[in-house]
């Protein structure tokens, strides 16, 4: 239904009037002429004012629906929106959400994929904990091979935690380095704001700029507990019942002095395969 369109308003004006003849118009007395009612009459008049009340509701729900598809329509999903300098690191496009993406956990960079499920991607908190028991604790004794293997992995997660962590600090702390122009940015397009569209675009842009703060601070914590997670896991003793029993090849001998594995005389890149997405 097009509420703006003149002959059909009109035509139902038209069809509420007709019906309020109808309705004020009681049963015919006995001289065969019909009589007014005063009270349906008023009955009448409230049921129209209220068709018009719900008319002039419509109409402006049609308003705002309209301003906020041509919202839409005329940037796309936001498009122009983000067209200044201060404004490209906020979108679903900024660097920051690309380098996210690299921040997603990798186990083979710590056991190598070498042996057991290492699902790539996964949401699952049993899936990933059962994932670290059986990577960083044995449920079986090791021979000194076995365990030096064991200690390696072990090794690596910490590696890995820390890497992380100091890569992500430092993307946050460049960041932050451009947080005045992003400010500068977000001051422009709310003093721009002379209409419907324009509030829609500035109200976006300050929910896309906190959405990518909380983002940030999630990243982060979540790089802290990886930090202290690892560093408690290296503490305890290498022996659980819901441990491994296959290990990955991750210490390499021959990098070590002949029966001194504190002396290490060179660095080889250990066989490294791929992970299988989680289901």
């Amino acid at each position: 239904m097009t509420l703006r369109n003149g002959s059909k308003t009109s035509l139902g004006l038209a069809g509420l009037c007709g019906a309020l003849m109808t309705l004020t118009l009681a049963t015919p007395a006995a001289a065969g002429w019909p009589t007014f009612d005063s009270s349906n009459f008023a009955k009448s008049i409230e049921q129209v004012q209220t068709q018009r009340n719900q008319l002039t509701k419509l109409t402006n729900l049609e308003k705002i629906a309209e301003d906020q598809l041509s919202v839409l329509g005329e940037f796309g999903t936001m498009g122009d929106l983000f067209g200044s300098s201060g404004f490209s690191s906020i979108g679903s496009q900024a660097e920051f959400y690309e380098n996210l993406r690299k921040f997603a956990f990798d186990p083979c960079s710590i056991n190598l994929c070498q042996v057991g499920d290492n699902p790539i991607g996964t949401t699952d908190i049993e899936e990933a904990m059962d994932w670290a028991k059986k990577n960083f604790y044995t449920s079986r004794p090791l021979n000194n091979s076995e365990t030096r293997d064991l200690q390696e992995v072990r090794r690596r997660a910490i590696v890995y935690a820390t890497t992380n962590g100091l890569a992500l600090a430092n993307v946050v702390h460049n960041e932050l380095a451009g947080a005045g122009e992003e400010a500068d940015a977000l001051e422009e397009i709310v003093d721009a704001s002379q209409n419907l569209r324009g509030d829609v675009r500035a109200n976006s842009a300050i929910a896309l700029a906190t959405y990518k703060i909380e983002v940030q601070k999630l990243a982060i914590l979540t790089a802290m507990l990886n930090v202290e997670a690892t560093h408690a896991m290296n503490s305890t003793s290498i022996t659980h019942e819901e441990g491994g029993t296959e290990f990955p090849d991750a210490f390499i001998d021959s990098d070590y002095a002949a029966g001194d594995y504190s002396v290490r005389t060179s660095v080889t890149m250990p066989e490294k395969n791929e992970g299988t997405p989680a289901q």
